[in-house]
């Protein structure tokens, strides 16, 4: 009997880890590193001796990452750091040790982007008085068009640039996160091993970091834009990470509900001029802009766009856009990551609802409304709401999820936000929005038996890169008025 159980017992292959886990347990660790900064012989030596003694152990000191953390990040001195850094100790000093809730602030309503729209685009308009053109905006398609018209002499450079930047969020990054469990409705009794990667949230964020990198070469390559101011020295476009925004707006006439955002930002393209305007804003609606009013009440019927919004007390009752530079004011080119749940992947809840391109767009145009309205009221005041904007504010953004691309192009006219169910037809200037989306910039072929590693992409389209080009450069290439010399079109085979 016993001799049946040691032949038929699991036969363990991997010894050494065993036996290290056991040396530690019973003795310690024997593999103790000697940190010496030079060698005996040096310390030995007496014209030396006094300086090596006075050497600084880089394993204790905390110089490097002190000096990192004063590093200019924004285009900020350490002067404008220092003052901003004690202002967030004294907005935080109020809240320490602080066990009690908060103070009864009457309820608002916040948006969430976790929270999709039941009417996804039509809902967004009537929340934010906002005409939505589909396609995008004449300057901006006038870019695309000169930029993917004509071949140019570096186009293979430029699709390997664009498939390294690619394979490297997809797959060489070296992230170690444990993924979100997957699920296949197609295989119910399919059970998915626990899996190691780059969380798909990082995915979108690592691909438009790279792809902006090719986007400012590219520009300065074929003399798009400057390289540096040359009155300042710095230069044109200043790429801001992180950016928190909370600001809030008042939907309604007659009983005004406060709405309020908390939003986040990955990336955020900065200048010192704000971004040219789509169009003029018109004092009445145009025949077909008015057939799109009328097409979004419709699909509305008697729902409230307020439907989706969440309750709550806890929010802040001033306004910032998180820019606290005083040299990069304008915000060109917001992105926004939409990873999960996406169209392509099953990294989803059997529950979950995978988000639809409308409900994504939706939250692109959110994103671009509350980015409108905290550039106005740190512009133009908090209390801009109750007056006609002296200028209409202009923004772009980028919806990605890492796989398929929505360009988005908001033009802030006013901060008015009437109820179209009480109004038969729309009074005065509205906000104005086009959306150029699901744009697939390459096809995912995740595997649906087998792990992450065997995910196979192929089919890069080039013009989804180019229409990310066109969006970048609008700011400064309609204001000098060159013309683009063109990249080229061109469709890419497997990776």
């Amino acid at each position: 009997m016993r001799l049946t159980f040691q032949l038929y017992r699991r036969i363990r292959h991997d010894f050494l880890p065993v036996y290290i886990k056991k040396q530690w347990k019973e003795q310690g660790s024997i593999m103790t590193a000697r940190r010496l900064r030079v060698p005996r012989q040096a310390l030995a030596d007496p014209r030396i001796a006094e300086v090596a003694a006075q050497a600084e152990d880089t394993f204790v000191s905390t110089r490097y990452r002190d000096a990192l953390a004063r590093e200019i990040e924004m285009g900020a001195t350490p002067e404008e750091r220092a003052v901003w850094e004690r202002q967030l100790a004294q907005r935080l000093a109020q809240f320490g040790g602080r066990t009690e809730t908060a103070s009864n602030l009457p309820p608002c309503l916040i948006f969430e982007p976790s929270r999709l729209f039941c009417r996804d685009i039509a809902q967004v308009a009537m929340l934010t008085n906002t005409v939505v053109h589909e396609g995008a905006p004449s300057a901006v398609q006038s870019i695309y068009e000169e930029v993917a018209s004509s071949a140019a002499a570096n186009m293979q450079s430029l699709v390997s640039a664009v498939e390294r930047s690619v394979l490297h969020a997809h797959v060489w990054h070296t992230d170690e996160d444990k993924l979100p469990k997957r699920y296949n409705p197609e295989l119910l009794i399919w059970k998915f091993k626990t899996e190691f990667g780059i969380h798909p949230t990082n995915v979108a964020r690592y691909l438009l970091c790279n792809l902006f990198r090719v986007c400012q070469n590219q520009s300065l390559e074929m003399h798009l834009t400057p390289s540096s101011d040359s009155r300042t020295g710095l230069p044109p476009r200043w790429l801001l990470r992180d950016r928190v925004l909370e600001t809030s707006f008042l939907w309604g006439e007659e009983q005004q509900r406060r709405v309020q955002f908390s939003q986040r930002n990955d990336l955020v393209l900065l200048s010192p001029t704000p971004t040219p305007l789509f169009e003029q804003p018109a004092a009445s609606l145009s025949a077909t802009e008015a057939q799109i009013v009328e097409a979004s009440k419709a699909r509305m019927h008697l729902i409230s766009p307020l439907i989706d919004l969440t309750s709550t007390t806890q929010y802040r009752q001033d306004s910032s856009d998180g820019i606290r530079t005083t040299k990069y004011l304008y915000p060109h080119l917001i992105t926004v990551n939409i990873a999960l749940p996406n169209t392509w992947s099953d990294f989803t809840a059997p529950e979950k609802e995978r988000i639809t391109v409308p409900q994504r767009q939706a939250i692109g145009l959110m994103h671009c409304y509350a980015s409108c309205i905290a550039t106005a009221k740190r512009l133009y005041g908090n209390e801009c709401g109750q007056a006609p904007l002296p200028e209409p504010i202009a923004v772009e953004a980028v919806c990605t999820d890492g796989v398929f691309f929505d360009f988005i192009a908001f033009q802030l006219n006013t901060l008015a936000t009437p109820d179209w169910s009480k109004n038969p037809t729309p009074q005065g200037p509205m906000n104005v929005a086009w959306v150029d989306g699901n744009h697939e910039m390459v096809r995912k072929r995740f595997p649906k038996r087998s792990m992450l590693r065997n995910t196979r992409y192929t089919d890069l389209d080039m013009k989804v890169f180019y229409r990310l080009f066109a969006c970048y450069l609008y700011g400064t290439h309609a204001n000098k008025g060159e013309k683009s010399e063109a990249i080229g079109v061109n469709s890419g085979g497997v990776l």
